[in-house]
């Protein structure tokens, strides 16, 4: 039974999502936006079992540098303070989705379960968690909306 509710489970999930909103709790309980309220990415979903996940800022600003690797330490960080990316596999568990991190732009996270309860309604995906199982924050909350063309 369980492989059957697993695969409706995934049918739902499966595709791809554009970022509404993302906030985190900080320390105590105190809602912040760290990539900004006007953040932006996607996360999509593969029947194969794939999860792929992208936050940033947006309009994040422009390295003087002709390539990432000749930008200075300052824009480094600025960087990688202001987007978050991952992927690896995803499976349901106890109607949580199960993100098994294996590439991740904090290597922390890489080798890690982030676990999210979800809820898909009406073309909108929430990802949440608690403080336990947010990868180190306090709880974190994302809105996506369903995306069926890219380009129209």
């Amino acid at each position: 039974m369980k492989g059957n509710k697993e695969s409706v489970i995934k049918e739902e999930l499966v595709g791809l999502w554009r970022l509404v909103s993302f906030e985190a709790a900080g320390p105590g309980g105190v809602i912040v936006h760290p990539f900004g309220t006007d953040a932006v990415g996607y996360i999509t979903y593969e029947a194969n079992g794939f999860v792929s996940m992208h936050l940033s800022a947006k309009d994040r600003p422009l390295s003087s540098a002709a390539n990432m690797l000749q930008a200075s330490p300052k824009e480094k960080e600025s960087m990688a303070e202001s987007c978050l990316s991952y992927c690896g596999s995803y499976e349901i568990i106890d109607d949580k989705v199960h993100h098994h991190v294996e590439v991740c732009t904090f290597p922390n996270y890489v080798g890690k379960i982030l676990i999210r309860d979800y809820r898909v309604k009406d073309n909108v995906l929430q990802l949440s968690s608690r403080p336990e199982t947010s990868g180190g924050a306090e709880g974190i909350k994302a809105v996506w909306e369903r995306v069926d063309h890219l380009r129209e």
